[in-house]
Order: structure tokens, then sequence, then C-alpha cells
């Protein structure tokens, strides 16, 4: 049942992703909703299944976009491994972790993007990237996680049983 809710939840926010947001970017930016979600889901279950998590997301994030291919399966697969370490450090129900983790790897997975794919095929310069696309979409994406991580969180306290 878990796993399940899992996979509907980073298909939703895939959907959502490259529908919604896609086609009515704020500030210029469309958002990383799988991003969030695996970020969200490794703090609530651990860095072995925030790994897993991240690699799923990854795949179908991957198949859906445009790119270095592979390159969202590593970065996924890689926060949700790291990020879930703080499973068990922190309070879960104190949403400011997590929000503070949502930006670090919002800025994180910009900068390894830009480094991996869009520097090299592009030769786009680092600073007028993190002005006009990583401040925003840290922003953005912190805002974003004030409603999806206590969503994610009551589902997975409340219904989904351990």
């Amino acid at each position: 049942m878990r796993y399940l809710f899992y996979v509907l939840l980073i298909l939703t926010a895939l959907i959502l992703q490259i529908t919604i947001f896609a086609f009515n970017p704020v500030w210029g930016i469309t958002p990383d909703l799988l991003l969030i979600v695996v970020i969200s889901l490794a703090l609530l279950n651990g860095h072995r299944q925030g790994a897993y998590i991240g690699f799923i997301a990854g795949i179908f994030q991957e198949i859906f976009s445009s790119g270095l291919f592979g390159i969202n399966i590593i970065i996924k697969l890689t926060f949700g491994y790291i990020f879930g370490f703080f499973k068990g450090k922190v309070y879960s129900e104190n949403i400011l972790l997590p929000l503070s983790l949502v930006a670090v790897a919002t800025f994180l997975n910009q900068f390894l993007i830009i480094c991996l794919s869009d520097h090299i095929i592009l030769k786009s310069e680092f600073l007028d990237q993190f002005k006009d696309v990583i401040a925003p979409l840290t922003g953005y994406h912190v805002l974003l996680s004030l409603v999806i991580y206590p969503a994610v969180y009551y589902i997975d306290e409340k219904y989904l049983l351990r």
C-alpha cells in the first residue's frame, strides 16, 4: 500500500509538473516537483528507501524530459540517499528543516544540472543561471514545500501504517 502511494504521488507530481506548471510558469520557471517529493519522502523514510524513491522518480522524469539522459536519475537517487540520513536525526514534524533541505537540494540540483549539461552543451554562464534560474527556483521550491511536505507527512503518518 505504501509503495503504491509513493508511485502514485511521484506520477501525480510528474503530471502536474509537465502540464499545469510547465504551461503556467511562475517567474518564468517551472518547478521540479519530483525533487520536492523525493526530499520529503527521503526525510520520512530514510536513506535506503529515499534512494529507491529517487531512482524511480528520476526514471519517470527522464522519460518525459529532454537533455542529457540519466542526469535526473543520478541526482535524485543520490539526493534521496543523502537526505534520507536526516531521518531520525531531526523532528520530522518541524517544517523548517524540510524547507531548508529543499532549498539546499534545489541549489545543488540546479548547480549539477548546469555543470553537467547546460555548461557543456550550451556554454552558459553560472552567474547568469544563478540569477535567472537557481535563486528564483529555490524560493519557489521553498514555497511549494510549505504545501507538499505537510501533505506528504500527514498522509504518511496517518494513513500508511509502518
